[in-house]
């Protein structure tokens, strides 16, 4: 079996709001240097967020919803949003890098958006608008493996 890496980035950035988009993106390039400095061959496949509808559209922090159970965005007025993270820019921005990556010469850099493993219509197996059930869970693992894993995905033997 040969090696490959997958890695998801994205939510607990979000959820924390812990950078911003003029550091995630040094951040990533920074990391992917990192992992290509060891492992300049193998296939790595960045996966983005899965949908977590508070945050789509609007940047963290994550906050709780004890009387509902389920999680929320916290709201600001337009002039504290500056630079801030919702989940559909962190999957521009990471698509963006793969795409500019692989351009400049990376073939075995690969991009998975998130909403394909886990997306709107399956936020009914998402009970705290965070975290997918067992059910979730197990549709997830096999998105994935039918996406990374079939005739012509990123870790295939092609």
């Amino acid at each position: 079996m040969r090696e490959v890496v997958s890695l998801k980035a994205g939510i607990n950035i979000v959820n924390f709001d812990t950078l911003r988009g003029r550091t995630f993106l040094p951040l990533l390039h920074g990391f992917l240097d990192t992992l290509r400095e060891g492992k300049p061959e193998t296939p790595i496949l960045i996966v983005s967020p899965i949908v977590c509808p508070p945050h789509e559209d609007h940047p963290g922090p994550t906050l709780l919803d004890e009387t509902k159970g389920v999680v929320m965005h916290l709201d600001r007025p337009p002039e504290l949003m500056g630079d801030c993270l919702t989940l559909r820019r962190t999957r521009d921005l990471m698509s963006g890098v793969v795409s500019d990556r692989r351009a400049a010469g990376d073939s075995n850099l690969y991009y998975l958006d998130g909403l394909q493993l886990f997306g709107p219509e399956d936020v009914d197996d998402l009970p705290d608008l965070i975290h997918p059930n067992e059910a979730g869970y197990i549709r997830i693992g096999e998105r994935f493996v039918e996406h990374a894993f079939s005739a012509g995905g990123p870790f295939s033997d092609r």
